[in-house]
C-alpha cells in the first residue's frame, strides 16, 4: 500500500519505523495532548504492532499509514481512514505528525488531500470525517 504526493510517501510501517515512532511518542510536545499511559512505551509498541497488522487484515478496514519524507526517507508521521464497521460508507481521516514538522508548509493539508483523494477514489467511501483536540 503506497500513496505518493509531491513530497511524502504514505505506506504501510515496516520494522525499521519502530524507533522513530516511539521517539516522537515519546516527546514531551507530543505527550502534552495525550494521557500517560498514551505515551508509554509500552502502549507506543503496541499501538505500532497494531497498525502493522491493519495492513495484513482482509478485508482491509483501516488504513493507518507511515507518512515519510521523500527526500531523506524519514518516518515524519502517520496518517490514516478508518473505516466505520456501523455506517457503511464512512470513513474517520486522522494525521498525526513528529512535533518537529507541526505548522510546516502545508503537510497536513498535502496528507489530508491524499487520503481523501484515495478514501472516495479508491475505497469508494461516502464520507470522510475528522476529530481535532481544540489546541489544534
Amino acid at each position: 500500500m503506497e500513496i505518493l504526493t509531491k513530497r511524502f510517501i504514505l505506506r504501510d510501517f515496516v520494522q525499521k519505523d519502530e524507533p522513530a515512532f516511539l521517539a516522537y511518542h515519546a516527546d514531551p510536545r507530543y505527550a502534552e495532548f495525550c494521557s500517560p499511559e498514551e505515551v508509554s512505551p509500552d502502549f507506543t509498541h503496541k499501538l505500532f504492532q497494531r497498525f502493522m497488522q491493519w495492513a495484513t487484515e482482509v478485508p482491509r478496514c483501516n488504513y493507518q499509514l507511515a507518512i515519510v519524507d521523500r527526500c531523506d526517507r524519514e518516518l515524519i508521521g502517520c496518517a490514516g481512514l478508518r473505516l466505520d464497521s456501523d455506517a457503511a460508507g464512512q470513513a474517520e481521516l486522522g494525521i498525526e505528525l513528529a512535533p518537529q514538522y507541526w505548522g510546516r508548509y502545508a503537510y497536513a493539508i498535502e496528507i489530508g488531500k491524499a487520503l481523501i483523494d484515495f478514501g472516495f477514489r479508491d475505497l469508494g467511501l461516502e464520507e470522510i470525517i475528522g476529530l481535532s483536540v481544540n489546541v489544534n
